[in-house]
C-alpha cells in the first residue's frame, strides 16, 4: 500500500469517492426516490422549469402551497454527476400540505458546469423574488442542499 492522502492508498480513495459502493440497492433508492418525485408531479401544481440564470440547465420547479406560504428551497445532490430538480420533488407532498412551497433547483452537472459554479449560480435565484409573486407575497426561505451542495445552505 502506498499512501498517497492522509495515509490511504489510491483503491481507498477511490471507493470513499464512490456514493454508489457506500449503500447497498443505490438504483433501487434512487428509483424510489424518482418515483416519488413524479408522483408529486402528477398530483400537485406544479410550475416546472423557471429560468433563473443564462444556462438551459438553470431552472427551478415550484411547489406552491398558497399565497404568504414560506418557501424551501432545496438543490439536489448527486456528486456534480447525478440527478436534477425533476428527481428531487420528492418532499413536495408533505411540504405543500403541511403549507410550505417547495422549490427545488437544478444546475449544470460535471463536466458542463464548473465545481466552482456549483456553488454560486443556484443560490444566485434566491434574489430572484419575481419567481414567487405568485407563491408568496412574503419572501420568507429555508434553503437545504444535499450532500453535494451540502456547503451550500443558506
Amino acid at each position: 500500500m502506498t499512501a498517497i492522502y492522509r495515509g490511504m492508498d489510491q483503491e481507498t480513495l477511490d471507493l470513499e469517492y464512490n456514493a454508489r459502493a457506500t449503500v447497498d440497492d443505490f438504483d433501487g433508492l434512487i428509483a424510489q426516490y424518482v418515483a416519488r418525485s413524479a408522483q408529486a408531479r402528477e398530483t400537485l401544481d406544479c410550475r416546472e422549469d423557471v429560468s433563473y440564470g443564462e444556462h438551459s440547465d438553470e431552472v427551478v420547479d415550484i411547489f406552491p402551497a398558497g399565497r404568504n406560504s414560506p418557501v424551501f428551497i432545496y438543490i439536489h445532490g448527486g456528486y456534480w454527476r447525478l440527478l436534477s430538480q425533476k428527481e428531487s420533488a420528492s418532499m413536495a407532498p408533505g411540504m405543500v400540505a403541511n403549507g410550505v412551497s417547495l422549490v427545488t433547483v437544478n444546475y449544470s452537472l460535471a463536466p458542463v458546469g464548473k465545481v466552482r459554479g456549483f456553488a454560486c449560480r443556484p443560490v444566485c435565484f434566491t434574489r430572484h423574488r419575481k419567481l414567487f409573486s405568485r407563491t408568496s407575497s412574503v419572501f420568507r426561505s429555508y434553503c437545504r442542499s444535499m450532500p453535494t451542495g451540502a456547503g451550500m445552505d443558506l
